[in-house]
Parts: structure tokens; C-alpha cells; sequence
């Protein structure tokens, strides 16, 4: 009586410490209809649910892991084409604001300001295809901050110029930037920031309100 006890036991210990360094496949072969056997026999199902539990884990890493490397891929494929498209986009841009400069400084009276709004227009384009391009270098974390000490109030006075002489002046009201304020910042991506807030104000706010 006393193997018939001990014996079941033992091999349920013996399973117990195989499950905990690792043998989720082990069972325990206890050929008895009693409690010991019952025990047994929920011994092996609860092995068996941590055996299926662990493989579903396995497969499901596998499935994030094919996931994550497929988002990777997509990423890197979009910041290549943006990066691409960016280029393409600048040199002739450059071109043509070569012409139109060239041009404007040969002309006078009307011909000369609707050369200078193309001028102002394919800048403005210039601009955001930068914006492009520097976007696709901060996600590839390629993009270090070119940082100088700027005159922000400076940059902040010939962006709004820049607009102003476009036709908006009458709904930028200007104040608080007369003096230098200097600091440490990279001067291209600050007038791209100043430029984008400014055009975004000026597009979401009504014509008779200053943005």
C-alpha cells in the first residue's frame, strides 16, 4: 500500500521539477483509478494546456515578429520613394527659379510682379519638397540638427515678409519681434516651422482677421 502511494507520488515530483526547467512535453504515467490516479490524470491536462498555451505564445511571436519586419519594409520603401520623388522634384525647381529670377531682374512694371509671385510660388514649392526631404531623413534618423546662434525674431520678420509681399499683408499683424532674440537652433528647420505655422494660420483663419 504504502509503494502504491509513494510511488505515484515520487514520479509526480519527478514531472513537477521536468515541466519547471523547461519539459512542457513531460507527463506522468500513473495506471490507477483513484485519487492518486485522478490527480494524475489533471496533472498531465494541466501540462498539456501549458504545452498548447506556449506553443499559440510561439507562433504568435512569429506572427508579430513577420509583421513588424513586413512595417519596417513598407517604411523604408516609403521614405526611399519620398526621399526620391524629393530629389527629382528639386533640381528642376531650381532651374526654373534660376529663369524666373533672371527673368525678373530684366523686367519692369506688371510683367515684373507676376514674375515675382512665380518666383514666391515656386520658393514656397521649394520649400515643402524640402520638407519632404528632411522628413524622410528624421525618420531614417539620418537628420542632425545643423544647430547656430540665430536671430529668431530675425527669421520669424523675413518669413512674414516673404508672405507679405505675396498679397497677404493685410491679415498678418506683426508684434514683439523689433529686438534680436538669439539662441541655439538650426536656422533651415526654424523657418520651415515658422513658414508651415504661419501658412497653416493664415489658410484656417477667416480674410478679414489678422491669423
Amino acid at each position: 500500500i504504502a509503494n502504491s502511494i509513494t510511488r505515484p507520488i515520487a514520479e509526480l515530483s519527478k514531472q513537477t521539477k521536468t515541466i519547471k526547467d523547461g519539459g512542457y512535453s513531460s507527463r506522468v504515467a500513473i495506471d490507477s483509478s483513484d485519487e492518486i490516479g485522478v490527480l494524475g490524470d489533471d496533472f498531465n491536462f494541466m501540462a498539456e494546456s501549458i504545452e498548447a498555451n506556449l506553443d499559440e505564445l510561439k507562433k504568435n511571436q512569429i506572427l508579430l515578429e513577420k509583421a513588424k519586419d513586413a512595417a519596417e519594409s513598407s517604411n523604408k520603401a516609403k521614405s526611399s520613394f519620398l526621399a526620391n520623388m524629393s530629389h527629382e522634384l528639386r533640381t528642376p525647381l531650381t532651374l526654373v527659379m534660376g529663369a524666373l529670377k533672371e527673368a525678373e531682374g530684366r523686367l519692369d512694371g506688371a510683367p515684373r510682379h507676376r514674375v515675382a509671385a512665380g518666383l514666391r510660388n515656386a520658393s514656397s514649392l521649394l520649400m515643402l519638397v524640402n520638407d519632404l526631404l528632411a522628413l524622410t531623413k528624421l525618420e531614417q534618423a539620418d537628420r542632425q540638427l545643423a544647430k547656430e546662434s540665430t536671430d529668431v525674431a530675425a527669421v520669424v520678420r523675413q518669413v512674414v515678409a516673404n508672405f507679405q509681399s505675396s498679397g497677404t499683408s493685410g491679415r498678418i499683424a506683426l508684434e514683439g519681434v523689433e529686438r534680436a532674440v538669439v539662441a541655439e537652433v538650426d536656422p533651415k528647420l526654424l523657418t520651415r516651422i515658422v513658414y508651415n505655422l504661419l501658412s497653416n494660420a493664415i489658410k484656417f483663419s477667416a480674410a478679414d482677421e489678422a491669423p
